[in-house]
């Protein structure tokens, strides 16, 4: 795949977080390592989760890099629990996948296709490239949870291998460990026995750092210019391709009039019946009254009028004995 969408955010949380292995930080001798079973690198692990957890109370935030196979890819991520704000925004291959979220107001979320720069230009907004979906009741946790890597959590959810540790004469450690298939796992944790850094590596596949940063965090809201609301993004994503789909939907109320026909006389009153259902079902995967139905002599017309730029197109479709006669109008 070209894009990475947020979830490759996740999948490398879920991948770090197949065991992360950390230690309390204490007075320890330069640069000394020893070994840990699987009992030893959880109980640490427990202990650094309630240090990180305590040290991002007022924020944290941080940086995702990532090489897969040759792409390069890289994330900014940031929690402000005071300001009840958080984004993430993840770029790969020059294209972009971000989410903003403000607690008991909603979220933001960056364009993924082409069809939705070419809704926001047909709303006279060619600067937009997010959306923004009402939620009263959005749960910043919540959102954080489904989005963003928390290093608490990433801690916290499992520590199920024996690895190594390294003391270094700061008072840091260096924790790795090796899963099946060469991928090893480094842990760096401060002094202060709070979570630095997470990297996974899988040479010459994989190679994958998390570097996290606690405190109070600045999130910038994209602009009003930059922002477009889900229903109107919604309403004029039903447009963009109204030509294409008007003829579409004429064309297969043809066929599937012909086809129940069964080799026999096309009914005028199947027809119009058979049209108007699948227009239906268009305008309803739409959200949007896009195509109407109207009788004609013989049949019927499919017709759609683009409210942006009054564009108007239609076809009508006749019963003629055992055939159905479609034209553009």
């Amino acid at each position: 795949m070209s894009r990475f969408h947020r979830p490759a955010i996740l999948l490398a949380s879920a991948s770090i977080a197949a065991g992360i292995l950390v230690a309390p930080s204490a007075a320890y001798a330069a640069d000394t390592t020893t070994q840990l079973t699987k009992a030893q690198m959880k109980a640490e692990l427990s202990e650094v989760a309630k240090a990180t957890e305590s040290a991002s109370v007022a924020g944290w935030g941080g940086t995702y890099k990532v090489t897969i196979s040759g792409a390069e890819g890289g994330a900014t991520f940031a929690i402000d629990p005071t300001g009840g704000r958080a984004y993430y925004e993840f770029t790969v291959d020059r294209e972009t996948s971000a989410g903003y979220a403000v607690a008991n107001k909603g979220s933001y979320e960056h364009f993924q296709t082409r069809a939705e720069y070419a809704a926001a230009k047909l709303l006279g907004r060619p600067s937009a490239k997010f959306v923004f979906t009402t939620n009263t009741k959005l749960d910043l946790d919540d959102w954080v949870d489904d989005n963003e890597p928390r290093p608490s959590i990433m801690l916290a959810d499992s520590a199920n291998h024996a690895g190594t540790k390294t003391v270094h004469d700061d008072g840091s450690s260096t924790y790795s460990y090796e899963v099946p298939e060469d991928a090893v796992t480094t842990i760096e944790v401060g002094e202060d026995g709070v979570l630095d850094s997470v990297g996974v590596s899988y040479p010459p596949l994989l190679s994958q750092t998390l570097a996290y940063a606690y405190g109070p965090q600045t999130v910038t809201l994209p602009s009003a210019d930059q922002t477009v609301s889900r229903a109107a993004l919604t309403k004029a994503l039903a447009y963009v391709d109204m030509p294409a789909a008007t003829k579409d939907v004429a064309t297969r109320s043809a066929k599937a009039t012909l086809k129940a026909a069964k080799g026999k006389k096309v009914t005028v009153a199947n027809l119009r019946k058979i049209a108007r259902n699948t227009a239906a079902a268009h305008n309803a995967t739409a959200n949007e009254k896009v195509l109407a139905v109207t009788n004609v002599k013989d049949g019927v017309r499919v017709s759609a009028k683009n409210p942006y730029t009054g564009q108007k197109v239609s076809y009508t479709l006749k019963a003629s004995g055992k055939k159905v006669i479609m034209r553009k109008a």
